[in-house]
């Protein structure tokens, strides 16, 4: 796991009830965050990072930012 990685799942694991920031991703049920991104920075880091993997993977979920 690169420092990258480390880093997202430790965001995740703050903000989130996931594990890590892949069982995020990989969610069932059609799941796709909801994180106030105005208001904290690692949030919006960790939405940026959501909605580039989801795109790579060609899946059309991405992250709803609130204020």
């Amino acid at each position: 796991m690169n420092k990258i990685e480390e880093a997202l799942d430790e965001i995740t694991r703050k903000y989130t009830a996931f594990e890590s920031f892949e069982d995020m991703v990989n969610a069932e049920g059609n799941y796709r965050p909801t994180l106030r991104t105005e208001s904290v920075e690692e949030l919006k880091i960790l939405a940026d990072f959501y909605d580039k993997a989801q795109e790579d993977k060609g899946d059309p979920r991405r992250v709803f930012r609130t204020q």
